[in-house]
């Protein structure tokens, strides 16, 4: 069970029928009290009293979720799409932060309930197709969980999603979402206009301006970023002398390494693990000698620590990464400009530039839902994450080290996954 709040509640639909079958749990929800019906329990899939059914999901069935929305003072014909609206926007969260975009399915069914007595409902049959080896893949990698209780105090303030900016976000976040499972050219274009939204919300004109000045500089942010995770998701969970019995030296090695004060690695939920990227970078040297040279580690943090060995050295890694970008930026522009008006398009070409326009959505909606849950201006966020990247940028130029230029904030820590790095903060 999960609490965003005073208005919605997520839980687990396995741990939920376990509940629904003992009416006397302490957190059960509170319309079991009222349910003479039994409308929860039929929505759930939970047997009648008298059948013996096993509620525990076997390998074969859809993993499943349920969510309360609590709508206070609303119309009854608006109560439902705001609240459709409302967990829509939360299994969608998970999307930015490397979820398997089909992995969520909002389900047509509910049950209503106002003041203190049941209203409509609405019971879909369960799907028929079982989820595909990705879908099995990725909900063991799921991140949308932890996303939420990561954000939990910030998502509070803005549940239900009624009007405004953080409903205009949301629906941008749905769309994109959604899109992820439609053909290339379909993905290509909703991308562009993703894009055109963000660029009118953060006050710039030109949609190719918003790209060049704050998106292009926060992409290759996030693969300097992204690169440093890399390397402490290769020492934590791929070095394979961590799986040596602990009283061998090669075990020892490894500790050596998780254990150095400087480096902060802290296990985190869900298999995941915090690391301090400033310390990271001041013994990138020292890594080098401790890991194994024969591994792909040893080669990236070779590469890193040339590049990141002084501050005009990784000002030029910034540059190199903004001009690789606009290259990928151009053709992005060329092709979707080619599909608009009916010129001669390759599906290959479609294809090829279809990863960096969803990175370039994504970094737009994502820094919107972002300024939303901070309660910032999206135009006073967008103008303040570029002037700390071209300040960072001038820092680095000047000669700073890395270690303090890259970071404005206070909190120089990262988050990794077991299989992946987490996306740039």
């Amino acid at each position: 069970m999960i609490d965003l709040g005073s208005a919605v509640t997520l839980y687990q639909g396995t741990w939920l029928r376990t509940v629904l079958a003992n009416s006397d749990h302490p957190d059960a929800p509170a319309e079991v009290g009222f349910d003479k019906e039994g409308l929860l329990r039929l929505l759930c899939g939970v047997p009648p009293a008298d059948e013996e059914k096993d509620t525990e999901q076997t390998a074969n069935d859809m993993v499943d979720a349920f969510a309360r929305v609590e709508l206070h003072d609303v119309l009854l014909a608006e109560a439902l799409p705001r609240a459709r609206r409302t967990v829509a926007t939360l299994s969608a969260l998970g999307a930015l932060y490397g979820a398997e975009p089909s992995l969520w399915q909002l389900d047509t069914s509910y049950v209503t309930f106002h003041d203190g007595a049941c209203g409509e409902s609405t019971f879909s049959a369960p799907p028929v197709e079982s989820p595909t080896i990705t879908e099995r893949v990725g909900i063991r990698r799921d991140p949308t969980a932890e996303v939420l209780l990561a954000n939990r105090g910030k998502l509070a303030a803005h549940l239900p999603v009624v009007e405004g900016p953080m409903a205009a976000a949301a629906e941008l976040l749905t769309w994109l979402r959604d899109a992820r499972s439609s053909p290339p050219p379909s993905r290509l274009v909703l991308c562009d206009r993703v894009i055109e939204r963000v660029s009118s919300w953060a006050g710039v004109a030109k949609p190719q301006r918003f790209v060049e000045k704050h998106l292009i500089p926060s992409w290759a942010y996030g693969r300097m970023h992204n690169t440093l995770l890399g390397i402490a998701q290769e020492i934590r969970h791929s070095d394979i002398r961590s799986h040596f019995p602990a009283d061998t030296a090669e075990y020892a090695a490894w500790r050596e390494i998780i254990d150095h004060p400087d480096l902060g690695f802290k296990d985190a939920q869900g298999g995941r693990f915090s690391v301090d990227l400033g310390g990271l970078i001041r013994n990138l040297v020292w890594l080098r000698e401790h890991v194994q040279s024969d591994g792909d580690v040893y080669r990236r943090i070779d590469e890193t620590a040339h590049r990141l060995s002084s501050g005009p050295a990784a000002a030029k890694w910034f540059d190199d990464l903004c001009t690789a970008a606009l290259a990928n930026e151009r053709r992005r522009s060329r092709t979707r400009n080619a599909l608009m008006h009916g010129g001669p398009l390759a599906e290959a070409t479609v294809t090829a530039v279809l990863p960096f326009a969803e990175y370039m959505a994504s970094e737009a909606i994502g820094h919107t839902v972002e300024s939303q849950l901070d309660g910032v201006d999206t135009t006073d966020f967008f103008l303040t994450r570029a002037a700390n990247l071209r300040r960072m940028r001038r820092r680095l130029k000047v000669g700073e080290d890395p270690d303090i230029a890259l970071f404005w904030h206070e909190q120089l820590t990262g988050l990794a996954d077991a299989s992946e790095s987490a996306p740039a903060a």
